[in-house]
């Protein structure tokens, strides 16, 4: 795999596994412990997927999911593959095979805007909240002015 997509595809794991630990952090004790097999899940896909060497082709298909350690997580861990030997790389080229592409369907994909927040943030010094004010301003606006000039501006 490329250092490029490399890169992208540790910060997206990266960032999910923060995700997820921060909204873990949001339940109260006894729903964490009841939590404990999704979180050993998310671990191992999280591990697994880490010390991958994917070609990039595979790893650009993983990183159009908004979630791919979810993807590893429900699709192979929790379905005990992993505990019944079934070989992780084997499972990753067998999904990204997938003919009929049902997990376009099943898992959120990553939208454009998405991919762009990051670097919108940091271009502007902005945090997500920030951003996210800015963005439903910006719409506010765009809809003031189909209004006031119609559905299409005058040229």
């Amino acid at each position: 795999m490329t250092i490029e997509v490399a890169k992208k595809l540790t910060e997206r794991l990266e960032q999910n596994m923060d995700d997820f630990m921060s909204d873990i952090l949001t339940y109260d004790k006894k729903t964490i412990i009841s939590m404990l097999p999704s979180i050993s899940e998310m671990n191992t896909a999280y591990e697994l997927i880490a010390a991958a060497d994917f070609e990039d082709e595979t790893a650009e298909y993983l990183l159009q999911f908004k979630n791919p350690i979810e993807i590893v997580a429900d699709e192979f861990v929790a379905e005990n593959d992993y505990a019944d030997g079934y070989d992780f790389l084997d499972f990753i080229y067998d999904f990204v095979q997938d003919e009929n592409d049902e997990n376009l369907d099943v898992y959120p994909l990553v939208s454009e805007l998405d991919t762009d927040t990051t670097a919108i943030c940091e271009a502007f010094g902005l945090d997500m909240e920030s951003l996210d004010k800015l963005l439903d301003t910006i719409t506010e606006i765009i809809e003031l002015l189909v209004v006031y000039y119609g559905a299409c501006p005058k040229e």
